[in-house]
């Protein structure tokens, strides 16, 4: 009731539909659903620009077109403003991207885990989303050890992101976990 709260859905990412549509029922009927379109309305070039930015991220230099990107969140939330933008999701740089050049003044992105742990050993790209935590004020671990080892691994990487980083602690209903592990 004290906040007006706005959930981006991004279509392509839930394959599984009826799971998709079980988890949209459990939102607060007050919640805003918005459901990014499947592509970006990108001139030919800065698809090119875009491609690249996915696949290596600034890490060979290529500046980042902002214009498209402010572009499409024009054309995705309209004149609407939010005062934060909170990235529950942390592992796709599509989203992180988009939103790193939004006109949200606070941009806040979640760690669930030992991020450069994950780039090394699962997620190459998200050496794309390292380079744009610069854009965004927050980032936010899942407890005060993870924040550590985040902040002490960066810093290996190059990058000292001490002053953004912040911790909520996980919280997990492991009441649900048992339940529906033995269902």
């Amino acid at each position: 009731n004290r906040y007006d709260v706005s959930i981006i859905v991004d279509p392509k990412k839930n394959l599984d539909f009826e799971n998709f549509i079980f988890n949209l029922k459990k939102i607060n009927n007050k919640t805003k659903i918005i459901f990014m379109s499947i592509e970006f309305n990108f001139f030919p070039k800065e698809y090119i620009y875009h491609n690249l930015i996915l696949r290596y991220g600034q890490l060979n230099r290529i500046k980042i077109p902002k214009n498209p990107y402010s572009r499409e969140i024009r054309r995705l939330l309209g004149n609407t403003h939010f005062d934060i933008f909170i990235d529950f999701g942390g592992y796709d740089s599509l989203i992180t991207l988009l939103f790193a050049f939004s006109e949200i003044n606070r941009k806040c992105i979640y760690l669930h885990n030992n991020m450069v742990g994950e780039y090394k050993l699962r997620f190459v790209n998200l050496s794309v989303t390292f380079d744009l935590y610069r854009y965004y004020n927050k980032l936010i671990t899942v407890s005060e050890g993870s924040k550590k080892e985040n902040s002490a691994n960066f810093k290996e990487y190059g990058m000292d992101l001490d002053d953004k980083f912040t911790y909520v602690n996980n919280t997990v209903d492991h009441e649900t976990v048992i339940k529906d592990r033995k269902s």
